[in-house]
Protein backbone atom coordinates (compact mmCIF):
# COMPACT_ATOMS: atom_id res chain seq x y z
CA UNK A 1 0.00 0.00 0.00
CA UNK A 2 1.68 3.12 -1.18
CA UNK A 3 1.55 6.22 1.34
CA UNK A 4 -0.87 8.12 -0.84
CA UNK A 5 -3.62 5.59 -0.55
CA UNK A 6 -3.09 5.88 3.26
CA UNK A 7 -3.12 9.35 3.37
CA UNK A 8 -6.54 8.99 1.54
CA UNK A 9 -8.10 6.89 3.79
CA UNK A 10 -6.97 8.16 7.31
CA UNK A 11 -6.25 12.27 7.27
CA UNK A 12 -3.19 13.64 8.07
CA UNK A 13 -3.50 15.81 11.99
CA UNK A 14 -2.10 18.87 10.41
CA UNK A 15 -4.65 18.49 7.70
CA UNK A 16 -7.24 18.12 10.67
CA UNK A 17 -6.58 21.47 11.77
CA UNK A 18 -6.90 23.34 7.80
CA UNK A 19 -10.06 21.10 7.56
CA UNK A 20 -11.35 22.32 10.47
CA UNK A 21 -10.48 25.90 10.45
CA UNK A 22 -11.45 26.20 6.58
CA UNK A 23 -15.08 24.75 8.05
CA UNK A 24 -15.17 27.23 10.73
CA UNK A 25 -13.93 30.35 8.40
CA UNK A 26 -16.34 29.81 5.12
CA UNK A 27 -19.66 28.07 7.99
CA UNK A 28 -19.10 30.85 10.42
CA UNK A 29 -18.98 33.82 7.98
CA UNK A 30 -21.72 32.83 5.80
CA UNK A 31 -24.28 31.71 8.67
CA UNK A 32 -23.44 35.02 10.30
CA UNK A 33 -23.41 36.85 7.23
CA UNK A 34 -26.77 35.47 6.55
CA UNK A 35 -28.60 35.94 9.92
CA UNK A 36 -27.27 39.97 9.37
CA UNK A 37 -28.98 40.14 6.48
CA UNK A 38 -31.88 38.47 6.96
CA UNK A 39 -32.22 40.54 10.60
CA UNK A 40 -31.88 43.80 8.42
CA UNK A 41 -34.42 42.60 5.43
CA UNK A 42 -37.08 41.42 7.93
CA UNK A 43 -36.71 44.62 10.62
CA UNK A 44 -35.10 47.18 8.76
CA UNK A 45 -33.10 47.83 12.10
CA UNK A 46 -29.31 47.49 12.84
CA UNK A 47 -28.41 44.32 12.46
CA UNK A 48 -25.69 44.18 15.19
CA UNK A 49 -28.28 43.01 17.69
CA UNK A 50 -27.67 39.38 16.30
CA UNK A 51 -24.38 40.00 17.45
CA UNK A 52 -25.59 41.42 21.06
CA UNK A 53 -28.02 38.55 21.50
CA UNK A 54 -25.44 36.11 20.79
CA UNK A 55 -23.80 37.84 23.12
CA UNK A 56 -26.39 37.93 25.76
CA UNK A 57 -26.28 34.21 26.11
CA UNK A 58 -23.19 34.60 28.56
CA UNK A 59 -23.33 38.28 29.49
CA UNK A 60 -27.64 38.39 29.88
CA UNK A 61 -29.48 41.67 29.26
CA UNK A 62 -26.51 43.60 29.30
CA UNK A 63 -25.36 43.07 26.08
CA UNK A 64 -27.98 44.98 24.76
CA UNK A 65 -27.64 47.96 26.88
CA UNK A 66 -24.19 48.25 26.58
CA UNK A 67 -21.27 49.37 24.13
CA UNK A 68 -20.11 47.86 21.18
CA UNK A 69 -17.84 45.88 23.34
CA UNK A 70 -20.61 43.01 23.17
CA UNK A 71 -20.87 43.18 19.15
CA UNK A 72 -17.29 42.05 19.41
CA UNK A 73 -18.29 39.29 21.85
CA UNK A 74 -21.19 37.92 19.77
CA UNK A 75 -19.08 37.78 16.86
CA UNK A 76 -16.09 35.74 19.04
CA UNK A 77 -18.76 33.63 20.61
CA UNK A 78 -20.89 32.87 16.99
CA UNK A 79 -16.81 31.40 16.20
CA UNK A 80 -16.08 29.60 19.24
CA UNK A 81 -19.55 27.58 18.29
CA UNK A 82 -18.93 26.92 14.74
CA UNK A 83 -16.00 25.64 16.05
CA UNK A 84 -17.67 23.66 18.53
CA UNK A 85 -20.09 22.20 15.75
CA UNK A 86 -16.93 21.78 13.30
CA UNK A 87 -15.37 19.18 15.51
CA UNK A 88 -17.77 17.38 16.77
CA UNK A 89 -18.99 17.13 12.86
CA UNK A 90 -15.38 16.60 11.98
CA UNK A 91 -15.78 13.68 14.65
CA UNK A 92 -18.56 12.23 13.77
CA UNK A 93 -18.55 11.95 10.37
CA UNK A 94 -16.71 8.50 9.58
CA UNK A 95 -19.61 6.97 11.55
CA UNK A 96 -22.57 8.93 10.89
CA UNK A 97 -22.23 9.60 7.03
CA UNK A 98 -21.69 5.81 6.06
CA UNK A 99 -25.39 5.39 7.39
CA UNK A 100 -26.65 8.35 5.18
CA UNK A 101 -24.71 8.20 2.18
CA UNK A 102 -25.61 11.52 0.51
CA UNK A 103 -23.86 14.67 0.72
CA UNK A 104 -27.12 16.52 0.13
CA UNK A 105 -28.97 14.78 2.88
CA UNK A 106 -26.24 14.81 5.35
CA UNK A 107 -26.30 18.43 5.37
CA UNK A 108 -30.06 19.08 5.45
CA UNK A 109 -29.32 16.64 9.18
CA UNK A 110 -27.07 19.02 9.72
CA UNK A 111 -28.95 21.74 10.05
CA UNK A 112 -31.90 20.44 11.33
CA UNK A 113 -29.59 19.08 14.32
CA UNK A 114 -27.74 22.24 14.86
CA UNK A 115 -31.50 23.89 14.88
CA UNK A 116 -32.76 21.54 17.28
CA UNK A 117 -29.86 21.54 19.77
CA UNK A 118 -29.34 25.54 19.83
CA UNK A 119 -33.23 26.14 20.24
CA UNK A 120 -34.16 23.16 22.63
CA UNK A 121 -31.06 22.61 24.63
CA UNK A 122 -28.43 25.76 24.45
CA UNK A 123 -31.13 28.85 24.47
CA UNK A 124 -32.50 27.54 27.00
CA UNK A 125 -29.42 27.00 29.11
CA UNK A 126 -27.94 30.72 28.39
CA UNK A 127 -28.87 33.91 29.43
CA UNK A 128 -30.35 34.69 26.40
CA UNK A 129 -33.89 36.02 26.24
CA UNK A 130 -36.45 33.43 25.78
CA UNK A 131 -37.36 33.65 22.28
CA UNK A 132 -40.81 31.55 21.25
CA UNK A 133 -40.68 29.22 18.12
CA UNK A 134 -42.41 30.52 15.14
CA UNK A 135 -42.71 28.27 11.81
CA UNK A 136 -41.94 31.29 9.49
CA UNK A 137 -38.50 32.31 11.48
CA UNK A 138 -37.63 28.78 12.18
CA UNK A 139 -37.95 27.92 8.31
CA UNK A 140 -35.42 30.92 7.68
CA UNK A 141 -33.16 29.52 10.36
CA UNK A 142 -33.19 26.08 9.19
CA UNK A 143 -32.66 27.02 5.35
CA UNK A 144 -29.85 29.70 6.94
CA UNK A 145 -28.35 26.33 8.51
CA UNK A 146 -28.71 24.17 5.33
CA UNK A 147 -26.88 26.70 3.05
CA UNK A 148 -24.81 28.51 5.14
CA UNK A 149 -23.14 25.89 7.45
CA UNK A 150 -24.62 22.25 6.19
CA UNK A 151 -23.47 22.43 3.06
CA UNK A 152 -20.28 24.19 3.54
CA UNK A 153 -19.84 21.11 6.26
CA UNK A 154 -20.64 18.33 4.52
CA UNK A 155 -18.96 19.01 1.14
CA UNK A 156 -15.79 20.05 2.97
CA UNK A 157 -15.88 16.89 5.42
CA UNK A 158 -16.29 14.66 2.43
CA UNK A 159 -13.26 16.10 0.73
CA UNK A 160 -11.63 15.75 3.93
CA UNK A 161 -12.25 12.06 4.60
CA UNK A 162 -12.11 11.28 0.53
Amino acid sequence: MNSESTSSSKPKSNSTFACIATIVLVAGTADILAALIQYFIATGKNPTVVLKFIASGIFGSRAFSAGNDFIFWGLVFHYLIVLIWTIIFVITYPFVFPLVRNRWLFAVLIAIFIWLVMNFLVLPLSQAPPMPIQMKPAIISLAILFFAVGIPVSFLLERYYR
